[in-house]
């Protein structure tokens, strides 16, 4: 009986050992797996992180863009003030002009008058 409860203890240790093993096995297919699935995720993480430089540069490139329109659009702007301003000072101008042409022609009917008035004087 000794040798037989001897035999049954050492089976069941190699029966652990043999359970050991396997779950060693099974953790390192795990492991690798893992491995396999974090290799995966870095490239994905790589590709994305590629794609937002991309995207940043693309920005970029369109803030250039942007300021430059903005600086166009405001030298636009000056130049339309300045021709509102130009525009403004000839129809005050003209305005001026209209008003002594009325000036003017009072002038002349006046005169005409006047050159009437003394003509009945005179005779």
């Amino acid at each position: 009986r000794a040798a037989d409860l001897e035999r049954i203890q050492e089976l069941e240790e190699k029966l652990r050992g043999a359970q050991t093993q396997s779950e060693i096995g099974a953790s390192a297919e795990q492991v690798a797996s893992l491995q396999d699935e974090v290799s995966t995720y870095a490239a994905k993480v790589r590709a994305l992180n590629e794609e937002v430089e991309q995207l940043r540069e693309e920005v970029q490139d369109l803030s250039a863009q942007l300021s430059d329109k903005d600086r166009i659009f405001e030298a636009m702007e000056d130049e339309a003030n300045e021709a509102n301003e130009d525009l403004a000072h000839s129809q005050s101008q003209v305005k001026e002009i209209e008003a002594l042409r009325q000036e003017r022609d009072d002038f002349r009917a006046e005169a005409a008058r006047l050159q009437e008035e003394a003509e009945t004087l005179e005779a």
